[in-house]
């Protein structure tokens, strides 16, 4: 009888190894794909509000501009500028998003470009916060209780320390003017 009792415990303690390792193993590669499962984010103020877009959407970030006022243009597009000899429209977020003038305090505006297949904005923040790199895990959807005229624009947030900083859909800024959501 002890030589089965033995084979069973011998066959229990290999068994209970190999589940170790695998559990080891699966536990490496969920941490391996959430280290590959990262978004890079440029985070912006506009107001009193933290906003980010990813990083691969934005062109450049331009301090030095001198913008030309278009007429008969929605109050949010404040005009155009020249960089490096390519004519851009110029978006004010905080008119465009509904944020209101007062909570704006920034006599230096900062012009992160925005791009995607079918157009280029130039779109008007108070600061640029810089770069961060978010795990995929940590976005979550939009708060329900937000502004109704800020909501079309946001489609997820994410907690950078104590800041919640609202993820922009940068497809719906660059619609045309007079283009609804989708």
């Amino acid at each position: 009888m002890s030589d089965a009792r033995d084979i069973r415990e011998s066959l229990a303690a290999e068994a209970g190894e190999i589940l170790r390792q695998r559990a080891e193993a699966l536990a490496r590669t969920a941490e391996e794909d959430t280290a590959h499962e990262r978004t890079a984010l440029l985070v912006y103020r506009v107001g009193a509000h933290w906003y980010a877009v990813a990083v691969d959407e934005v062109r450049e970030i331009s301090r030095d501009h001198e913008v030309t006022s278009l007429p008969c243009v929605p109050d949010f597009v404040r005009g155009v500028v020249s960089i490096r000899g390519e004519i851009v429209s110029v978006t004010d977020a905080a008119v465009l998003m509904g944020i209101s003038r007062s909570d704006r305090c920034t006599p230096d505006p900062v012009a992160v470009v925005l791009q995607n297949d079918e157009c280029t904005t130039a779109l008007i923040v108070d600061e640029v916060g810089g770069i961060v790199d978010v795990p995929a895990s940590g976005v979550e959807p939009p708060l329900p209780h937000m502004d109704q005229t800020q909501a079309e624009y946001i489609t997820a947030t994410v907690f950078l320390g104590d800041r919640l900083v609202s993820m922009v859909n940068v497809d719906r800024i660059l619609q045309p003017v007079g283009a609804g959501p989708e």
